[in-house]
């Protein structure tokens, strides 16, 4: 699907965290570099990933993945419209016909999720994922919503051109969207929810394994 970008924002300085939440580890590796394997294997043309706040760090955590397009976002700090815009401008530069936007801090995205989205898209549609009553992340725009995403501002995510629009969008049920890392705990219960994950494929032998720790950071 050369015609699809898939936008990752990770450009978040991660204060209510306290570390940068990029870098946690996760099955075995930083979450960053997790998210954007799955990415990186789904069936879209173009993986780009936005970064600002400890840019450095990541972008060597992701040197494995050449094919990838980095854009920094230098106005991080103004909020995460600033790291939509950013993501909208270098997908448009491919000339693409819509783009997935993902979250970074979102551990349980895996490439069949991913693609689930991509089978839905157009030039006109929208696809969000719903869980706890939620219509949020990831979402999928087709390119007629591009200049409304780069027209937000400061902390205004790509969730509040959705607002109101339910009759028109199609949504993905996705119970694990709910799960998003703003505290240590949060991380635990991630950790939790990859380990039965992990037997639910495995079975019960899997246990044993490590599924996941916290990175030194």
């Amino acid at each position: 699907m050369q015609n699809v970008a898939i936008v990752i924002l990770a450009a978040g300085g991660s204060r209510r965290f306290g570390r940068p939440k990029q870098l946690v580890e996760w099955e075995g590796e930083p979450l960053l570099r997790s998210v954007v394997r799955s990415a990186s294997v789904a069936d879209a043309g173009r993986v780009i990933v936005v970064l600002g706040a400890y840019a450095a760090k990541c972008t060597a955590a992701l040197q494995e993945f050449p094919n990838i397009h980095v854009a920094v976002n230098d106005g991080w700090e103004s909020g995460m419209a600033s790291s939509i815009r950013v993501g909208v401008e270098r997908a448009e530069q491919f000339g693409v016909g819509s783009m997935l936007l993902l979250l970074a801090d979102q551990p349980c995205l895996t490439t069949q999720l991913i693609n689930r989205f991509l089978t839905e898209r157009s030039a006109s549609s929208i696809v969000a994922a719903h869980y706890n009553d939620v219509v949020g992340p990831p979402i999928l725009f087709g390119s007629s919503w591009f200049e409304q995403l780069k027209n937000l501002r400061g902390d205004q995510g790509a969730r509040h051109l959705i607002r109101g629009r339910a009759d028109s969008i199609t949504l993905i049920d996705w119970p694990e969207g709910a799960i998003d890392l703003d505290t240590e705990e949060d991380v635990e219960r991630a950790i939790a929810v990859g380990r039965e994950r992990r037997k639910s494929i495995f079975g019960d032998e899997d246990r044993a394994k490590p599924i996941a720790g916290r990175a030194e950071l």
